[in-house]
């Protein structure tokens, strides 16, 4: 009974090949093989059913990513709830017995990739209740004592992108304020307060150096926009730090790809910025719980050698074996978010009316170009006046 609930990473190893589909880019591929999973087992349908999900955005399959992320919030709702009973099993054997909660962080982002769903099918106010139950995440878990998590500017700046095509600029304004104190290197929010600043006849709050460089022309915004969403890269993974105290820690995964740049008709139109650094966020949050973390595995390190050396005094032979056993199976639970990318970015094109077509090409963070993706044409007209791509690289 104790070697069958030692566990292992089973679902990390089933899900391999769709894993390793999904990391070359064969986004489709990867959602069927997830698809296709039969074997998930309770304690790893979270994982499932995020990395479904994350597979059929990526392929442009956004209704069907929120079935499947509509499902993850839910259940990631419950599991905030943890069997004590199982609790008591993992101090014995491994985390791995128990269903996996996911990280605060992600459960944030789940409400954060369900907004930028709905905003790319123009189901818009759905799209504002997700970002906005981001928020309600955010507070609950200050309230619990699980730390302060004032995160994911990324749903904010939805938010406040979806309070302006809807005019309602005063909402924008506001949640483009709080982006730009969350994110202060994210370059398009700057230009996005001069222009409503000036449009709602509030400059007082607008630094002088942006207002310069933004302040002529910035209260239109041509006919139109194209706004880009390009997500970079693959999320860090876990990797156990020792045998003895089982612990784990985030490792950055080695990405290429830093920025794009976009190209309108051929013509050189902007870069990317970085508005969520998913990597920054993840190894940050897990530093803040390492104390916690370390208190309650010297408590299973002591607990196993106490038990087995008391066997070993009436069962000398026993007492080593089950030594052994609990050395074997001490292991951190290294689960996460693997189709997650490093980092989510952002750039806002004003457009006239016409047709235009859309190159982006990628870059290193030395300028070295790795990989071009063209699209589509796009269209900016007086009733389509908003085109959004979303673009998603793992190189």
């Amino acid at each position: 009974m104790f070697f069958l609930l030692s566990g292992c990473a089973g679902y990390l190893a089933n899900s391999m090949p769709a894993r390793r589909s999904f990391n070359r880019g064969d986004f489709l591929k990867a959602a069927q093989r997830y698809q296709s999973e039969t074997e998930v087992s309770a304690a790893d349908k979270l994982l499932y059913l995020l990395d479904t999900g994350m597979a059929l955005h990526a392929a442009g399959e956004y209704a069907e990513s929120n079935r499947y992320l509509l499902r993850a919030d839910k259940l990631a709702d419950g599991l905030d709830y943890f069997s004590i009973s199982l609790q008591g099993v993992s101090l014995l054997a491994t985390d791995y017995v128990l269903k996996y909660q996911g990280e605060e962080y992600e459960k944030v982002i789940i409400n954060a990739y369900l907004a930028l769903n709905y905003l790319l099918l123009g189901e818009l106010e759905e799209a504002r209740v997700e970002a906005r139950r981001v928020d309600e995440r955010i507070v609950k878990y200050e309230q619990q004592g699980r730390g302060s998590y004032n995160l994911n500017p990324f749903s904010r700046y939805i938010s406040g992108l979806i309070y302006e095509i809807r005019r309602e600029y005063n909402d924008a304004y506001i949640d483009y304020k709080r982006v730009a104190e969350l994110m202060p290197g994210f370059e398009p929010v700057k230009r996005d307060l001069v222009r409503l600043s000036q449009r709602l006849g509030w400059r007082e709050d607008i630094r002088p150096e942006d207002l310069a460089r933004w302040g002529r022309n910035a209260s239109t915004v041509a006919d139109g926009e194209l706004i880009i969403f390009f997500q970079a890269g693959l999320s860090p993974a876990k990797y156990q730090i020792s045998q003895v105290i089982a612990l784990p820690k985030y490792q950055p995964r080695s990405t290429e790809v830093a920025y794009a740049k976009i190209f309108v008709d051929g013509r050189y139109a902007g870069k990317t910025s970085v508005v969520e650094d998913i990597e920054a966020t993840a190894i940050e949050q897990l530093k803040k719980k390492t104390a916690r973390l370390f208190a309650k595995q010297a408590l299973v390190a002591g607990g196993k050698i106490a038990i087995a050396q008391g066997l070993r005094r009436e069962e000398p032979v026993l007492g080593d074996l089950l030594l052994l056993f609990f050395y074997a199976t001490n292991k951190a639970d290294l689960r996460s978010w693997l189709t997650l990318p490093r980092d989510i970015q952002i750039a806002r094109i004003p457009l006239s009316n016409g047709k235009y077509t859309v190159t982006l090409k990628m870059y290193s963070s030395r300028g070295r170009w790795i990989e071009t993706q063209n699209f589509p044409k796009i269209k900016i007209s007086p009733r389509q006046r908003w085109a959004f791509i979303n673009c998603r690289s793992v190189r």
